[in-house]
């Protein structure tokens, strides 16, 4: 079973108010658009500022390797001579046309391409690196997220149970089956329950706040 968290990440911050305040029946945590463990990947990998900085550099070594295999560009000189001062124009004057390439020794090419294919290696697994370590981080953060996220809806279960069992107790009094103290005591219960998911709630919006951030 693929589990989904909601609600979206523009509704975190109201999920945390909403559970603070929370009543029964209310649904502010779960009543979002969810989210699977596939869609928070894919957005971590679209949107991570340091993934995308790590294919750049990939990008810019595999630019930096091509142009090691390429020879110098050629190099076009022009020179004029006897013009200018008494002479106007260009009629008198000696123009010279240099069309030079310049060549290196033998083995320097090979040598700085083998150091920029090294380079090249380096920056692609560096960013398969980053992308494995964003991947980890999104399961660990989702996992952390869905374990919040279970424990909110055990305690509304538990919450909705509490506050029927203050109506009962509440009936069985006024029935006088029951002395007024048992009230007391399952309101007591309850308020216990009602401080946990408030906790709860708080805990599921954080976990789905550090989420968010790795996609921005």
């Amino acid at each position: 079973e693929h589990r989904r968290l909601g609600p979206p990440v523009g509704e975190f911050h109201q999920a945390a108010a909403a559970s603070a305040d929370r009543t029964p029946g209310a649904s502010a945590v779960t009543g979002g658009h969810p989210i699977s463990l596939a869609e928070a990947r894919a957005r971590a990998l679209a949107s991570s500022p340091e993934l995308d900085a790590a294919r750049q550099a990939a990008a810019a070594a595999g630019g930096v390797l091509r142009q090691a295999h390429a020879w110098a560009n050629p190099e076009l000189q022009f020179d004029a001579e006897e013009f200018g001062g008494d002479q106007p124009g260009w009629d008198e004057a000696e123009i010279t046309w240099t069309l030079s390439q310049r060549l290196e020794l033998f083995g320097t090419r090979s040598a700085r391409a083998r150091a920029a294919l090294h380079g090249r290696d380096a920056a692609v697994l560096s960013a398969d690196a980053a992308r494995l370590e964003l991947l980890a981080e999104v399961d660990r953060r989702f996992a952390d997220a869905l374990v919040a996220q279970s424990r909110t809806e055990a305690l509304q279960a538990s919450d909705s149970v509490a506050i029927e069992t203050v109506r009962a107790v509440t009936a069985l009094v006024e029935a006088g089956e029951v002395s007024p103290i048992e009230v007391d005591r399952a309101e007591a219960e309850r308020a216990l329950v009602a401080t946990r998911l408030a906790a709860a709630g708080f805990d599921r919006a954080r976990s789905l706040r550090s989420l968010a951030q790795l996609w921005g």
